[in-house]
């Protein structure tokens, strides 16, 4: 099927979604809500959401300069920025492979550590995601989420395979290569490649770990501003609880960037939690769509930090999806 077919029909799910979420919230009072929110909130907002991006620079700028390619900072986050436009409009985070392959032909950094690179950020998400929910629970009321028991268990199981895949990839990466068969033999030597290119940066992972819990910490707050600023009285671990477990539910590749999911799932929650059908719509919108009309500002001026222009984002896109592997260590950016 056509990229741009899937996008339309993606986007119509998305929003299908989030229209059936909104009828069933009271839309008009979720509405009147919103537009009740002062301009002056996104003074605070503005300053939060950034600090999360500079975070998220900081940790991808690490993780390049870890395997011996050396950029600056700033184009460090424009990549980040970048990814996250074209994630808008693919789906399953593939938008991703945008910096994989603007890294190989502007830096000659192979597409193996570029793979690496975009899954450890994915995976370093995904892992503190999944303690700062593990900890959310602990400190949550008894009963004050009927499915609580459940994702804790989920969450623990999926962190142990995370942990163990990382552990047999440091520690017996041959082993790890070995399991590799069928169509997925061609991986073996990549990943053997890779794991040559960090020895002696272990002790980098706990550093990229706390700043990924950092990022997260960043977004708590920004739902919190728009909880405050809607009148809604949360304890920060139950506000975290619901960003966390909302954004774990937008991982399903259903629509652009989550659309209607995370929205839904939002208001599933901050209802648990006793907030009113039409608020915690009012909220999860707002939030969302913050973040996105945000990064997307954001990513602006990314691109022209980076020389790019919008046919030049598209078309790393659609070469993401058929750039042959080449081998080679990389070069460090003048």
């Amino acid at each position: 099927m056509n990229r741009k077919i899937r996008f339309a029909l993606s986007l119509a799910a998305g929003l299908a979604v989030l229209a059936a979420v909104g009828w069933a919230c009271d839309l008009e009072v979720a509405l009147h809500a919103a537009s009740g929110v002062s301009p002056l909130w996104l003074v605070p907002l503005s300053a939060v959401y950034s600090a999360s991006w500079l975070f998220r620079g900081l940790r991808f700028w690490k993780i390049l300069a870890m395997q011996g390619l050396r950029k600056g900072f700033l184009d460090a986050l424009s990549l980040e920025l970048v990814s996250d436009l074209a994630n808008q409009f693919v789906p399953a985070r593939l938008g991703d492979a945008v910096k994989v392959v603007y890294l190989k032909r502007r830096d000659g950094f192979g597409l193996a550590e570029g793979v690496f690179s975009a899954v450890l950020v994915r995976v370093l998400d995904l892992a503190a995601l999944l303690s700062l929910s593990g900890l959310c629970l602990l400190m949550l009321p008894a009963g004050s989420t009927g499915a609580g028991h459940m994702a804790a268990v989920s969450g623990a199981a999926s962190l142990a395979v995370i942990s163990m895949a990382a552990l047999v990839f440091w520690l017996r990466p041959s082993l790890l290569a070995g399991l590799l068969g069928g169509p997925l033999r061609r991986l073996r030597e990549p990943v053997l490649r890779v794991r040559n290119g960090i020895k002696g940066t272990g002790m980098a992972f706990p550093g990229l770990f706390m700043i990924s819990c950092s990022i997260w910490v960043f977004d708590v707050m920004t739902l919190l501003i728009f909880l405050e600023a809607l009148g809604v009285s949360l304890s920060p671990f139950e506000t975290a609880f619901v960003l966390f477990a909302a954004n774990l539910a937008k991982a399903v590749p259903f629509s652009p960037n989550g659309l209607g999911v995370y929205e839904g799932a939002a208001v599933l929650l901050l209802t648990s939690f006793g907030t009113p059908r039409a608020t915690a719509f009012a909220v999860s919108v707002l939030d969302h769509a913050f973040m996105n009309l945000f990064s997307a500002a954001l990513s602006m001026a990314a691109l022209a930090r980076l020389g790019l222009s919008a046919g030049d984002l598209t078309g790393l896109a659609s070469a993401s999806s058929r750039e042959p592997e080449t081998g080679g260590p990389p070069r460090e950016s003048p």
